[in-house]
């Protein structure tokens, strides 16, 4: 079972790399391209957490793109309106008693 430690230096290095929303999510090209938004981090540290054998349970979570502090030309209108979807994750490390949210 990794240590805490591991896992929060993989968490660090995932969390530097640029937010940008790309038309394809692929987390497994999140590292040679450096940056993603939240999907193909948190698809990408999923993995990686399971390899290291932490159980991973993943979270979709509504939000409205208005309540971000984005200047308002920058957001796309949508037919739907600006209510978007956020994938998180939490895990819960052995060697811990409460489960972490990752963003």
């Amino acid at each position: 079972m990794p240590k805490i430690k591991e896992i929060i230096e993989l968490y660090k290095k995932v969390q530097e790399i640029p937010y940008y929303c790309l038309k394809e999510r692929d987390p497994d090209s999140l590292l040679k391209k450096n940056k993603g938004s939240c999907s193909e981090k948190h698809l990408f540290l999923g993995k990686e957490f399971e390899k290291l054998g932490v159980p991973v349970k993943y979270l979709l979570i509504r939000f409205d793109w208005n309540d971000l502090p984005i200047p308002k030309e920058i957001i796309r209108k949508k037919e739907n309106g600006s209510e978007g979807w956020h994938l998180d994750l939490k895990i819960k490390p052995k060697d811990k008693k409460k489960a972490t949210k990752t963003s």
